[in-house]
């Protein structure tokens, strides 16, 4: 996903997993594997009907990591079509507060996104 100088903070990344809906009754914990050029921010993943939930990362710029989001306060009910991955949306030491528009160009990447019904721990 690249970023582009300037660009909204709301811009995203829409994962549509081949047209199937996805299902809560299937698990709902979440792994993503990213790679950020930033050494800390966050990472939202964001399902349709409000369901989202923040991942806060830190460390060293330019490696790959894994975000684990842990949905089990969602009802098993819950289903959606797609999926929005935002980076960086909020500053992460104040997450109701909004970036600025970016002023450079950032690319991420992602990969391996898993969805579980068993709690995910983070690899060592």
């Amino acid at each position: 996903m690249t970023e582009f100088a300037e660009c909204q903070y709301w811009g995203s990344t829409i994962v549509n997993k081949f047209g199937q809906t996805i299902s809560f009754d299937e698990g709902r914990f979440f792994s993503i594997d990213f790679f950020s050029p930033r050494p800390k921010g966050m990472i939202t993943l964001k399902f349709q009907k409000g369901v989202e939930k923040d991942f806060i990362y830190s460390g060293k710029a330019n490696t790959w990591r894994t975000a684990i989001f842990n949905f089990s306060d969602t009802p098993k009910s819950t289903t959606s079509v797609k999926i929005d991955i935002f980076f960086d949306v909020r500053d992460h030491t104040k997450p109701s507060k909004n970036y600025s528009d970016n002023l450079s160009e950032e690319v991420y990447w992602f990969d391996n996104v898993v969805q579980s019904k068993r709690r995910i721990r983070r690899k060592r």
